[in-house]
């Protein structure tokens, strides 16, 4: 019982980890997004499908367009 949970949480801090390690140092000096990938791999459970994590910097004041994420 204790081992999904102990997983989950080890994933969590792992990815906590790597996105802090990819930190934007000033947001103050952030005049455009910063955008870095941090891992793309292919889904095995679905052909054609693949998991992007990314580490999003955003200035001040900065607004999106709206946009939505499409479940698959």
């Amino acid at each position: 019982m204790w081992k999904p949970i102990v997983f989950a949480f080890l994933t969590t801090c792992a990815g906590v980890t790597v996105a802090l390690s990819h930190d934007v140092r000033d947001l103050a000096t952030l005049h455009e997004p910063n955008i870095q990938d941090l891992s793309t791999t292919a889904l095995k459970s679905a052909e054609g499908v693949e998991v992007i994590v990314s580490h999003v910097a955003l200035p001040p004041n900065f607004t999106l367009p709206t946009h939505w994420h499409p479940g698959e």
